[in-house]
């Protein structure tokens, strides 16, 4: 992919927040043919005929006779020569006004060249249009008071009243902005307060012509300090204006917002915690005002938002406008005055790759999402598209490919695009920006800015790469074109759907395993254990000792309680497993309301122990499970491994776990009564010359179901086999599940059992086949397999998950109740440059009870992205068969944190 033109779009601030997540210019930077000597700045002077700008600002429409499909609709507005020229631009109706700044003056470019005043370096300016003309401020700077100079323009250019000194500011002026009000216009002023941070001012400005004027300059009315990140908004009859205030070095702030018009209002605080971010934005509909900024009280950024008054009073107060669902930065608001709806347009940062996906959904008065969906594709790591509301929908400015539709070989050069969508955010048109003033360069300009819709009519400026270069303006019609759009509408709400990510402990070391359930009064159970940590020296402390391993109680709303630590010298190797106690008493203290087993030291050996949690977190009772020395062995350590614990409905537990105690890791399992009593001694289930671990069980009304998987130096494989439900024997042989798919031919490697009851009597059996790197292929495939098993863990069908060709999956977790089977996979995208730290995919799959995989094909949808992975097994396990809470580890550095991830299906 080229991107040659990802450089082409301009972001300009006018109703944008100074923010780190965004690119904000102001003045359109655009070129001034000259010809005197430079002092300083490129100089002007009165064009001869043969000089004067290409037809006059509003000149006449430019012959679209481009090859290929038709160009845009376009006017040239100026031939425009020195790239270092700073350009203001403003319409009324089909008159045009450029301001340019030159040889240290304001220079107007109508019908003739006017020269306004003195142009300092450096400081701020805006021009805006008025009911008779124009009105254009600068700043002038005096010992750092900046001076706040206007101007009264006509409609044709012409001054229609001296310039005079509106005020000073008493600092630097980063930031001019002014807008129309009833009685003359307003003007907020942005100076520089020192640690990254603003003052804002107000000011009023009398319209030309007026009886009796006071020309002395006005007081600035001080609007807010300490200011992050701001925003105006405005209609006919007010104003209001929104900001982050940060009174330390923090990049976070509370928000507050206060009417500019009809007067000066009270500060009034949207925010009373001080974790929005600086991308603040405002925006005005037809019942009042929406503000949305990006929140951090929660750990992950996601996007929180506000309704007001007109009067400035809240009406809404603060809340998530979208599901808190990983990482999240605005883009911006658009509403319309003439609408009860507000465009909001958001993206999950984190992405690998220049192609991002900005998400856009319609938000009612009342700030609920409203089904109306689109994705807007854009190719660029930096900035961000713009976007405006037209009288019937919106359109979006973006970067794409420039590719049509009805063509072989799709060209993929990235140029400025734009796209146009209606009021149920449906695709209407979209294109290309390209234009015959810049055919030398098929058409496309080197700059495009200034994005603006009045009624159905939306333009932009654009700027060629020659010198001199041909400024024009550009319409952007909704036609048929065949080139294909770069947006896609979403039709209807998702049937499935993220709905809440939340950190349930962070640690400041990695993490072995974890694992969860999901209690009889809705609260969850998650349990967790560290990895062995070192000694001072940087070595590896003996085993068996070191791990933590601790858990906690998560409520329904997905609040974690507090944290109990069961062992700190647990093995990490054990791992951890949980299993939940239908206890109709899980309040009282010493109700029973899950199960732990775990490894642990006993005699300096490695034990298997079983553990009862109460439903307040105490330890009720322990059981050592294995009591067995364990000499030291030179070829594999002596120890326990991948502990399993399984709930028998009708009788107590069974545990199993790997154990190398005959020289190669074996599975063993035993079985428990309700009171943690051993019932016999533990029986070997495997004997083979290779390797078994990763064991899963299921107790059924027959049997006890286990698989594990068997490996040796290259591959690994998954077996299967039924025990008698009470004594543990083999009822039938160990089975080797073969691979559904070996296209290659290559090594395999079989891993992450998890069995799970289907139907009445049978099962499915999950697990990952991962096939080995290839010449061709540096990073290996993964697929998920299902097996259905009958009684006696007889094979009934196995299907792979369908998905992309390249699916690679980190892991996963599968549950079934009585009427269907859930399933959630964790991808790592294929093309991921960086797998370590990609973000995952997070598809969903399900299977009813009624199913059969011989012929059925379960597939993995995409239900959203999380914007960091990590290549390890993330440990995913659903608390229940219902899949609607998971849990999962997120490696970071130096540490890791357990998440609760919602679902609604």
């Amino acid at each position: 992919m080229v991107n040659r033109n990802a450089h082409a779009i301009g972001w300009t601030r006018s109703r944008e927040p100074r923010s780190p997540l965004l690119v904000m210019l102001f003045a359109i930077t655009v070129t001034v043919l000259t010809g005197c000597p430079k002092t300083g700045f490129p100089p002007v002077v009165d064009p001869q005929p043969s000089e004067r700008p290409a037809e006059a600002p509003g000149g006449s429409a430019i012959d679209n006779t481009l090859a290929g499909p038709a160009a845009l609709p376009a006017r040239a507005l100026a031939k425009l020569g020195s790239p270092d020229a700073e350009v203001h631009y403003a319409a009324r109706g089909e008159q045009r006004l450029l301001i340019t700044r030159a040889d240290g003056r304001w220079i107007a470019l109508a019908n003739q060249p006017v020269t306004l005043g003195d142009a300092p370096g450096g400081g701020a300016a805006s021009l805006h249009p008025t009911a008779g003309g124009y009105v254009f401020l600068w700043t002038d700077y005096k010992d750092q008071d900046g001076g706040i100079w206007v101007i009264h323009l006509r409609s044709d250019g012409q001054i229609a009243e001296k310039k005079r000194l509106a005020g000073r500011t008493g600092a630097v002026v980063r930031w001019l902005e002014s807008f129309e009000t009833a009685d003359g216009i307003g003007v907020v002023a942005e100076t520089a307060s020192g640690h990254g941070k603003s003052r804002l001012s107000f000011v009023r400005i009398d319209e030309p012509g007026e009886t009796k004027r006071d020309t002395a300059p006005r007081t600035l009315e001080h609007a807010a300090d300490h200011v992050r990140g701001w925003q105006l908004a405005r209609s006919a009859a007010d104003s209001v204006i929104t900001w982050v205030e940060a009174r330390s070095d923090s990049e976070t702030g509370k928000v507050f917002a206060r009417t500019l018009t009809p007067k000066l209002g009270d500060v009034r605080t949207i925010l009373d915690s001080p974790s929005a971010l600086a991308d603040i934005q405002l925006s005005r509909d037809q019942k009042g005002y929406q503000i949305a900024w990006t929140d951090t009280r929660d750990g992950d950024p996601h996007i929180y938002g506000a309704r007001l008054e007109a009067s400035g009073e809240t009406s809404t107060s603060p809340k998530p406008l979208l599901q808190p669902v990983g990482r999240q930065a605005l883009v911006t608001l658009v509403g319309n005055p003439a609408h009860t709806q507000t465009l909001l347009a958001w993206e999950r940062p984190g992405q690998t790759g220049s192609l991002r996906s900005i998400r856009l959904q319609l938000l009612d008065t009342h700030s609920k999402r409203r089904p109306e969906r689109a994705m807007l594709e854009f190719h660029n790591n930096d900035g961000l598209p713009q976007f405006a509301a037209h009288e019937d929908g919106y359109v979006a400015l973006t970067l794409g490919a420039s590719g049509q539709d009805d063509e072989d070989n799709t060209e993929t050069t990235i140029v400025p695009s734009y796209v146009r969508f209606d009021q149920a955010l449906k695709v209407t048109g979209g294109e290309p920006i390209r234009v015959q003033a810049f055919a030398a360069d098929n058409g496309f300009p080197a700059v495009v800015r200034r994005l603006r819709c009045k009624g159905l009519r939306c333009t932009l400026l654009g700027r060629g790469r020659s010198t001199p270069s041909t400024l024009v303006e550009i319409e952007l019609p909704a036609r048929n074109s065949t080139y294909r759009a770069n947006a896609t509408t979403l039709s209807g709400p998702p049937t499935s759907e993220l709905t809440s990510l939340r950190s349930v402990v962070t640690l400041d070391q990695p993490l072995a395993d974890m694992d969860s359930v999901e209690l009889a009064d809705g609260r969850s159970l998650v349990a967790w254990i560290t990895h062995v940590t070192a000694e001072a020296d940087g070595k590896p402390r003996p085993a068996p000792a070191g791990a933590t391993l601790a858990y906690r109680f998560v409520s329904a709303l997905g609040e974690p309680g507090p944290s109990h630590v069961l062992s700190r010298r647990a093995i990490s190797l054990g791992g951890v497993s949980l299993v939940a106690v239908d206890g109709k008493n899980s309040s009282k203290r010493n109700s029973t309301v899950a199960v732990l087993a775990w490894a642990g030291p006993a005699q300096g050996a490695s034990q298997v122990y079983v553990t009862k949690i109460s439903g307040r977190g105490k330890k009720l009772r322990q059981t050592t499970v294995t009591k067995i020395r364990r000499p030291r062995k030179k070829s594999v350590p002596n120890e326990v491994a991948d502990v399993v614990l399984a709930r028998d409905p009708r009788d107590g537990y069974v545990v199993a776990w790997s154990d190398t105690r005959d020289g190669q890791a074996e599975i063993y399992a035993a079985r428990l009564s309700n009171g943690l009593d051993k019932r016999a001694l533990e029986k070997r289930v495997t004997k083979s010359p290779t390797h078994a671990h990763e064991p899963s069980l299921l107790v059924t009304t027959d049997e006890v179901l286990i698989a594990w998987s068997q490996s040796d130096a290259t591959t690994a494989s998954v077996h299967v086999r039924a025990l008698h439900r009470q004594s543990l024997r083999g009822k039938t042989p160990a089975r080797s599940l073969l691979p559904p798919w070996d296209p290659t031919k290559t090594k395999t490697r079989q891993r992450s059992t998890k069995l799970t009851p289907h139907g009445k009597r049978g099962a499915i059996l999950a697990y990952i086949n991962e096939a080995a790197p290839t010449t061709q292929a540096t990073t290996s495939r993964a697929s998920l397999t299902l097996v259905q098993l009958g009684p006696g863990a007889n094979v009934i069908g196995s299907k792979t998950i369908a998905g992309p060709s390249a699916l690679k999956v980190n892991s996963f977790t599968i549950g079934c109740d009585t009427a269907r089977c859930r399933g959630i996979v964790f991808e790592i995208p294929a093309t991921s440059e960086d797998p370590g730290r990609s973000p995952l995919h997070v598809r969903g799959f399900t299977l009813a009870a009624n199913e059969s995989l011989k012929t059925s094909q379960p597939r993995a949808l995409i239900l959203d992205t999380l914007s960091r992975g990590s290549q390890q097994d993330v440990g995913l396990n659903g608390a229940s068969p219902a899949l609607n809470r998971l849990f999962f580890i997120e490696a970071q550095a130096g540490g890791s944190t357990v998440r609760s991830l919602q679902l609604r299906w």
